[in-house]
């Protein structure tokens, strides 16, 4: 109200202020005892506490493995390493979902492909890591000559018209 002259908000953790509105971020979670206290200009003095519950959200994180070389199609497996998550759900690109805990999966043609893991817990909280895959194309040995037959001494002239190849 216009005849409140102080106010205090302690925000539970340490942190505290003075502003009437105002937005605050919980970084951790735990329950933390909110409360306000406001005074007006005759000296009158009133209280209010609440509780805010943050709940935590899963570590997310994976990794993996190439199954084979110099393939396509190439097997990959994904090892989830996540922590606090019951349930997960992988994002292959644009190319399939799996709700495996630890899938295999398949990438017929060579590229960049973004991987991405979410997880949630009971709670209803999620969170989300994301790497990218570089599935490598395949040599193709490939050359040309310019004539196969010829009197000696004979000079073949080779193009190497390989694909994919240092």
């Amino acid at each position: 109200a216009a005849s409140d002259v102080y106010k205090r908000q302690d925000l539970g953790n340490g942190a505290s202020s003075n502003n009437p509105n105002f937005t605050y971020s919980y970084t951790s979670s735990g329950s933390y005892d909110i409360s306000l206290l406001v005074m007006n200009q005759f000296g009158c003095l009133d209280s209010l506490t609440s509780s805010v519950n943050v709940s935590p959200v899963p570590e997310v994180s994976f990794n993996y493995t190439k199954l084979d070389s110099c393939i396509l199609p190439s097997n990959y497996s994904f090892t989830n390493t996540s922590t606090g998550g019951n349930s997960y759900l992988w994002t292959f690109d644009t190319i399939a979902n799996s709700i495996q805990n630890s899938p295999l999966f398949t990438f017929n043609n060579d590229g960049i492909y973004q991987i991405t893991i979410s997880a949630t817990n009971s709670l209803g909280c999620s969170d989300s890591a994301i790497d990218y895959i570089n599935v490598s194309p395949i040599p193709i040995a490939n050359f040309s000559l310019d004539s196969t037959i010829g009197c000696e001494p004979f000079n073949a002239i080779f193009t190497n018209n390989s694909q994919y190849s240092n």
